[in-house]
């Protein structure tokens, strides 16, 4: 048994690097090596070049990628520049090729803490003498609809995606494969979930790249407050109504 097990297990990882090669997971590397165990010296490693069109279709997602950041930034572009791989990992949701990929789902738990935390600061920050108030400050403000729908619910932050023009570019993968998710109702093609938490993906990666002074100003300058944030999606769905 233990032969047949020294045998196999050389296999399983082959066959488990070639399937990873032929969806062009390492894309980025000139070249992919697998090595064989139990071989001899001269037939122990085996070269496979990554195809053109893989590495042609992987600078077109990085362009595409970095106008969509560039156009949810906007004159604060500069500030919040993102290196290449991080920038992917914001618009990669964790359906995309089953998870293969770095992925946002983690970026995301960490931005939307540190999204309702700046949130919370700017409903409460109003001066309030009533008998509820707190050091001066209005916290019943906290909940109120308005507050309990920026904390508790991704209508905000998926409208802010909507309005950027984010979702074409995010990389996700429906849950039903008759889906084409932007056709269908966001709600029941999940892209609701996935826009929402690119913009909390956002939060995370900016706070980890930048430090969390300035996530607190891409809360305020871009999510909030930038040409597709919050409190301008919130005021023209309230004036069309």
């Amino acid at each position: 048994m233990n032969i047949f097990r020294s045998v196999l297990r050389p296999l399983r990882r082959t066959s488990s690097s070639l399937f990873r090669t032929s969806l062009g997971l390492p894309a980025a590397n000139k070249r992919t090596i697998v090595y064989l165990d139990g071989l001899v010296e001269e037939d122990r490693v085996l070269i496979k070049p990554v195809r053109p069109e893989i590495s042609q279709l992987q600078q077109k997602t990085e362009q595409q990628v970095e106008a969509a950041w560039a156009r949810l930034t906007g004159e604060h572009s500069n500030s919040f520049v993102l290196p290449k791989d991080l920038l992917l990992q914001v618009f990669t949701h964790k359906s995309f090729r089953h998870g293969l990929l770095p992925y946002n789902e983690r970026l995301a738990f960490y931005g939307r803490r540190l999204f309702c935390l700046q949130v919370a600061c700017l409903v409460s920050a109003y001066s309030s003498d009533g008998p509820t108030s707190v050091a001066g400050k209005d916290v019943d403000a906290l909940i109120a609809p308005t507050a309990g729908g920026l904390l508790h619910s991704r209508q905000a932050p998926f409208k802010v995606a909507e309005a950027a023009g984010l979702l074409p570019t995010i990389r996700w993968s429906p849950a039903r494969k008759s889906v084409n998710g932007l056709d269908e109702d966001p709600r029941k093609s999940g892209l609701f979930e996935v826009g929402a938490q690119t913009i909390y993906a956002a939060v995370g990666a900016v706070a980890m790249c930048h430090g969390g002074a300035m996530a607190e100003q891409f809360v305020k300058k871009v999510v909030m407050g930038g040409p597709y944030g919050i409190v301008k999606t919130s005021s023209k769905e309230s004036t069309s109504a």
